[in-house]
């Protein structure tokens, strides 16, 4: 009886898990395309560094963190096992069942391993499959010993995290304090995996398995301390705050007329958090440990490496990574602004009151905006503090007082962004769990954006990392616009779970791909048959509608990459490498050999599908960068023949390697980037009649549309050219 109520209560919280498509979806997102990121990024670095004994540790390397991220993204429904059914209400019937406490803990312990583990293997699947696949010199690395050795790595430590964290659900009282309370299980298991990446490249395996199996010793503890403290009696009497009592003092907030609606809500949330020392101690220890950390590891690298200058060069981008790791942890404030509300049963009593939905709006957004700008803005001062009063002056010196304004800048931007993506999400979805897990398409952007970040400072082009900065202000600004725009009560309050139901996914695909109709129209009425007539007739006008403001901004990044191209001098051995590799100057009036126009249509048209595809969680970054680095590519290097007197000049060089085929080629990846930028607003702008899941559904079906029936063939086309009519120009210009 107890074995069978156990498999009952894992049965059950797994097909929960797995049933919600916006739980669903952001799991198989970072399995599927965080290894070929990843993968990708080995690969360029293996090249780069051209060092067998470094690229031996990198590829194996590279399967650890493949498995560590989708487990550490997946923690989210461990630590919703016991506080997610308290604030959902079902907590009183899961204790009522007919099991031990310990049987019933067993069973939340398992059910909530099962999504970490598949999302982590099948995420090393995809990495390993793709290594193998793409390069064999590089798949000669990951061999079979050490598949075996990293799966049971990260078999570890998902234990170790699950463990912890369903013992930290079985005591929090909400679910925004057990996501705080998760710094301290997701900090340190990052510092290790670090320390074993380092272990790993230096060959010292004997660490890896002391590290692995103090870990199995930390997991038992938290599970056997779990289910010795775990008392059903005590969850049901442990209390946070009253609903009742909560939306009265609002109330009574409200009445008073010193402060407007939005200082009142504001006050409310804020008071909120400095008041539950849950969710304060979190962001203070992270706030304070931060710098501190970062700190001491600065001092002991310039101290003990031999050359301590790659620290020195390393400073200002150490002071903006202070400033975001705090602000990142406490974007669970922000995800938690309305769908936190629904899920503690305050949300009516909120609701309820005399104030318009866009000064409920801006107070929420008010009030998510100060932990983590605040808690970024800390760690800065203490870090520079620190350095400062206890640190070397070599260390100082790099980071002047302009370019500590600059590093505070851009982080209090990204900061905005991601908490503006975050009040959006929180607004337009059913759970805790989905919100934190959909915060993956802001951290990995983020993430991403950090390391080339990173490369800019260390190459000193703080230039660009002032237009990173305002480009993200910007971006937080259109996120706050359009999540007040799609803002509406009443929708949230009816918003209810949704079952993976694959049938009416496909469906409603099926329908947005035969039709494509204004944003908002019921797929219900949509024709039943596809046409390709009516799509170029009457389709093909309201795709151009749609995406005119995205076309316009495609236009303008262009202009700029054209006029940035035609002016950028490469000042470092690092930039010449680099635009060596865009555009070879030294082999301008030489006809390279020619392939074949079915290799270059499909090398486009791959790399421009799945560009589209990243769009949705890059917010079309992806996409976007193909019509930039193309035309940045050209305006540099019809400048460098002009200017160096290269046969026929510039224009030449446009005439000779361009022309013929781009005048086709590169408006189909301006469409293809406006496409992608469509599919990013989906998630912003909803339409009433739309949630945000539809509305995405129906932008892939536009863009699938258009690649098939637009895009491809321009590609079919202009590769057709590429071989036969652009060496024929090439000739008349260059001779030969």
């Amino acid at each position: 009886m107890a074995a069978s109520s156990l498999t009952t209560i894992t049965r059950r919280d797994v097909r929960d898990a797995f049933s919600d498509w916006r739980t669903v979806i952001p799991l198989i997102v970072l399995s599927l395309f965080l290894p070929l990121i990843l993968r990708t990024g080995i690969r360029i670095a293996s090249d780069f560094l051209d060092e067998e004994t470094l690229t031996r540790s990198l590829i194996p390397l590279g399967l650890l963190i493949t498995g560590f991220l989708p487990a550490s993204f997946s923690l989210i429904g461990p630590l919703e096992t016991f506080v997610g059914e308290r604030e959902r209400n079902t907590l009183e019937a899961l204790l009522s069942a007919p099991i031990s406490d310990r049987g019933l803990y067993m069973g939340k312990f398992v059910a909530a391993l099962t999504p970490p583990l598949l999302s982590s293997g099948l995420a090393m699947l995809m990495y390993s499959v793709a290594t193998k696949l793409a390069r064999q010199d590089l798949a000669a690395y990951l061999t079979l010993p050490w598949i075996a050795a990293i799966v049971v790595m990260i078999l570890i430590k998902s234990v170790a995290m699950v463990a912890a964290a369903v013992y930290i659900s079985s005591k929090a009282t909400s679910i925004r304090s057990a996501n705080l309370l998760a710094s301290f299980v997701l900090i340190p298991m990052t510092v290790v995996v670090q320390v074993e990446a380092l272990m790993v490249i230096n060959n010292n395996l004997l660490v890896v398995a002391l590290i692995n199996v103090a870990l199995i010793g930390v997991a038992g503890a938290f599970l056997l301390q779990g289910m010795r403290s775990f008392n059903r009696e005590e969850i049901l009497a442990r209390e946070h705050r009253g609903v009742a009592n909560e939306g009265q003092a609002l109330r009574g907030q409200l009445s008073d007329r010193r402060y407007g609606p939005m200082i009142t809500i504001a006050r409310r949330e804020v008071t909120d958090t400095l008041t539950d020392w849950r969710i304060l101690t979190p962001i203070a220890v992270l706030t304070l440990l931060v710098p501190i950390m970062a700190f001491g590891g600065v001092v002991f690298a310039y101290h003990n490496l031999p050359d301590p200058v790659g620290v020195i060069r390393l400073m200002p981008f150490i002071l903006l990574l202070v400033g975001f790791l705090p602000a990142s942890f406490s974007l669970i404030v922000a995800l938690e602004v309305f769908v936190g509300e629904k899920e503690r049963g305050s949300l009516e009593s909120l609701f309820s009151m005399p104030i318009s939905d866009g000064q409920l709006y801006r107070g929420k957004l008010l009030a998510a905006f100060l932990p983590p700008v605040s808690a970024g803005l800390i760690a800065l001062l203490l870090f520079y503090g620190g350095l400062a009063i206890f640190g070397n002056a070599a260390l100082l010196e790099p980071i002047t007082l302009a370019i500590f304004g600059e590093m505070l800048f851009v982080s209090t931007m990204q900061a905005l962004a991601m908490v503006a993506a975050a009040v959006v999400i929180s607004s337009h979805t059913s759970s805790v769990r989905v919100a934190n897990l959909l915060a993956s398409f802001i951290l990995v952007p983020i993430t991403i954006l950090i390391q080339l970040e990173a490369i800019l400072i260390i190459g000193e082009r703080y230039d660009v990392t002032r237009m990173v900065g305002l480009a993200m202000l910007m971006l937080a600004l259109v996120l706050a616009r359009s999540g007040m725009g799609s803002f509406n009560r009443e929708s949230i309050l009816s918003r209810e779970h949704l079952s993976l139901n694959w049938g009416a996914i496909w469906g409603a695909f099926a329908a947005f791909f035969r039709e494509i109709r204004p944003a908002g129209v019921d797929p219900d009425k949509l024709a039943p048959q596809l046409s390709v007539r009516r799509f170029y007739r009457e389709e093909l006008p309201v795709v151009w509608r749609e995406i005119r403001l995205a076309l316009l901004l495609v236009s303008g990044a262009v202009l700029a990459a054209v006029v940035v191209g035609s002016f950028f001098v490469p000042s470092s051995d690092r930039d010449r490498e680099l635009m060596n590799v865009l555009v070879p100057t030294q082999n301008i009036g030489q006809l390279n050999e020619v392939p074949s126009f079915l290799a270059i249509f499909a090398r486009n048209s791959r790399n421009i599908f799945l560009n589209g595809i990243f769009a949705v969680f890059t917010f079309g970054l992806s996409t976007l960068l193909v019509p930039l680095i193309a035309f940045f590519s050209v305006s540099y290097g019809a400048t460098w023949a002009a200017n160096n007197a290269a046969t026929g000049g510039g224009l030449g060089f446009v005439l000779g390697y361009v022309l013929p085929h781009g005048l086709i080629e590169l408006p189909a990846a301006m469409l293809a980037a406006a496409l992608g930028l469509r599919i990013a607003a989906s998630y912003v702008k909803v339409p009433p009649t739309y949630s945000v899941g539809r509305h995405l559904l129906w932008a892939l079906a536009v863009y699938l549309k258009m690649f098939v029936f637009v895009i491809l063939p321009l590609l079919l086309l202009a590769s057709i050219i590429e071989v036969t009519i652009t060496p024929a120009v090439f000739r008349a210009v260059y001779g030969g």
